[in-house]
């Protein structure tokens, strides 16, 4: 179900972007990769051996890079971009070695957590 949540707001994204073009009105989203904040490390293992095999560029984001991703697509440097999402995920998704048997993510350290996600 947590597949489904995200490929509806991806469906969204595309949909109001059609809907709204006409007016002038872009729409677009982010998909943020593991971002380091006091949730992530709440919630997340933080284990820098699994960042590096798991992501891409080696290590989490920072709240900054997802802020900038969001700057971009408000200004006028993506005035021609509607309808996307954009991955700030530094190349989390170019792998997939971070998801477990059961498509849940590997970063997940409270099992309690896992299950709850299992079941959305």
């Amino acid at each position: 179900a947590y597949g489904t949540a995200k490929a509806a707001i991806v469906a969204a994204t595309r949909t109001m972007a059609l809907e709204l073009a006409p007016d002038g009105i872009r729409v677009n989203a982010i998909a943020p990769g593991v971002t380091e904040t006091a949730a992530s490390r709440t919630y997340t293992d933080t284990d820098p051996e699994r960042d590096r095999a798991a992501i891409a560029m080696g290590r989490r984001g920072r709240p900054e890079e997802q802020a900038g991703a969001i700057l971009f697509l408000l200004s006028d440097l993506s005035s021609y971009i509607t309808g996307q999402t954009l991955l700030v995920d530094g190349g989390l998704d170019l792998k997939w070695s971070h998801l477990g048997a059961d498509n849940t993510s590997l970063f997940l350290k409270d099992e309690s957590f896992r299950d709850a996600i299992r079941r959305i």
